[in-house]
């Protein structure tokens, strides 16, 4: 057996890996941020907006001693993982913002569901109910002008019925 030959193969180093890894994750943070309001702030335990599709994420378990949050979207039915180091690195420099998030926000609260943009219906004075699907359809009942209409007046003033 020769004491020289070619080294193997042995793969990536940790250090690569680790930064293939922050760099998945700043991705992420970065389309979180492209899909934000100016005034909103990307806070590690708060809600986040959905990369997929924009729309207001729950929160489903923080960790702060690991620096990760688990979000979900009700919307698209995504998941994601946003960690507290991705958030600082993100912080570094500015956002290109040139998608168009009204149409993303549009899409996603067209497949889910009419009156709600983030899986929420408001009610006003700052208070909202998830939107469930027996929420939805007594709205549908109570709200939607195509499906529930008037009575036709005749030109007696009198209504009736059809």
């Amino acid at each position: 057996m020769p004491l020289f030959g070619r080294k193997k193969d042995v793969g990536k180093t940790l250090a690569e890996v680790q930064a293939e890894e922050l760099a998945r994750e700043v991705h992420l943070v970065d389309e979180i941020r492209r899909h934000m309001s100016p005034g909103e702030e990307l806070v590690l335990g708060g809600p986040s907006r959905c990369p997929r599709c924009g729309t207001l994420g729950f929160v489903e378990s923080v960790n702060h001693q690991r620096g990760n949050c688990f979000n979900f979207c009700h919307g698209c039915r995504n998941r994601w993982v946003v960690t507290k180091r991705a958030i600082e690195e993100s912080m570094k420099y500015p956002i290109d913002t040139t998608i168009d998030t009204t149409a993303a926000r549009q899409r996603a609260s067209a497949t889910s569901n009419p009156w709600s943009d983030d899986g929420f219906v408001e009610l006003g004075d700052g208070l909202a109910i998830e939107a469930t699907p027996a929420i939805e359809s007594q709205l549908a009942a109570k709200l939607d002008p195509w499906k529930v209409r008037p009575p036709a007046r005749t030109d007696s003033g009198t209504s009736s019925r059809s």
